[in-house]
């Protein structure tokens, strides 16, 4: 199994093993991981393919500000994970947060000050993961 086409698997969320019913474990076949990937319209029928899927998978991720929807736990902390360009260190960001029960809580922070969690490069330009911590208790 290649690199890239683990790799891949594990970013749609495919294990690259299973347990049967004796609890055996099982490596999951590259074909089986290639069918897998196409019926989710992921090319993956080479380990070039592989490659290239991949990195337009985590540049997409990278440059989505924030998921969508979160799912938090409850307790007195909600640590969000933000994904901007360095060139943004400068700025303030503004945030929203919707609650399950329809109640809103907003505020700005500067984007330097949150605690960085990881970087990487896309296209020449460095993009930094930060925690975004807003203290309040989760619904």
């Amino acid at each position: 199994m290649s690199d890239a086409l683990l790799r891949l698997a594990q970013a749609y969320g495919i294990a690259p093993t299973y347990r049967d019913v004796w609890g055996t474990e099982h490596r999951v076949s590259d074909r089986t991981l290639r069918a897998l990937l196409s019926a989710m319209a992921v090319d993956a029928d080479t380990d070039e393919r592989a490659e290239r899927e991949l990195k337009q998978r985590e540049r997409a991720l990278w440059q989505r500000a924030i998921a969508p929807v979160v799912v938090a736990r409850q307790g007195p902390r909600l640590a969000l994970p933000v994904h901007l360009p360095e060139s943004l260190d400068g700025r303030r960001l503004s945030w929203r947060l919707v609650e399950e029960g329809g109640g809103k809580r907003d505020g700005t922070v500067a984007v330097a000050s949150l605690t960085e969690t990881a970087r990487t490069h896309i296209d020449g330009e460095v993009w930094i993961e930060r925690e975004l911590a807003i203290d309040i208790q989760a619904p």
